[in-house]
């Protein structure tokens, strides 16, 4: 944990105008995955919460399809000459009869609670870019790796995914990420990085 420093009379918001002693001022943040806050001039980047509802959306429902799908084919899939996993759909197929019209509500609810599983490991995937003047923090889970200002010779977005370039020109990170290329630029060049345009 980063050391505490003492705070001077200009910098103690308590002794501040406008602030009486016991009453400090704070100001408002935004917290970083991790639970800190971002540093000042600071922008977070991560898939919108539209995206992440749509990626949940099609996956929980194709696979709730899937499962519908399953219960009212299993007789002809059992039918033909090559089946792969046929013992799998034997199972199913014996569990469905014997559940009756529960059946199919087991089949859709698993196949949902599958897309959503899916759905989980996708999102979680993608990564929170935090960019400052001072660094760039790239999380991804519970990894957390940060670059400082002075190893990033260039950031750029590149076939999905956002690249920082170090003064050698190798690539420091490459992250696959669903935050538009704009987006990120706006970030980088706010922030005062260089930022390479897709040639």
């Amino acid at each position: 944990p980063p050391r505490a420093r003492r705070v001077t009379r200009a910098e103690n918001p308590s002794r501040q105008k406008g602030g009486s002693a016991g009453t400090p001022v704070v100001p408002s943040v935004v917290a970083m995955t991790d639970g800190t806050a971002l540093p000042p001039g600071a922008t977070s980047l991560r898939v919108p919460r539209s995206e992440v509802a749509l990626t949940y959306g099609l996956l929980a429902g194709g696979g709730a399809l899937l499962g519908g799908l399953l219960h009212a084919g299993r007789g002809w899939l059992l039918s033909l000459d090559f089946l792969p996993w046929q013992g799998a759909v034997r199972t199913v197929d014996r569990i469905v009869d014997d559940w009756g019209p529960w059946g199919l509500v087991a089949l859709v609810a698993a196949g949902a609670l599958l897309g959503a599983l899916v759905a989980a490991d996708d999102v979680g995937k993608q990564p929170q870019v935090d960019v400052s003047p001072a660094e760039v923090v790239v999380t991804r889970g519970k990894s957390r790796r940060a670059y400082p200002r002075t190893d990033v010779r260039e950031a750029l977005h590149d076939d999905g995914a956002l690249v920082l370039l170090a003064s050698t020109g190798t690539e420091l990170v490459r992250a696959k990420t669903s935050v538009p290329a704009d987006e990120l630029a706006r970030a980088f060049r706010a922030a005062g990085y260089a930022w390479a345009d897709p040639r």
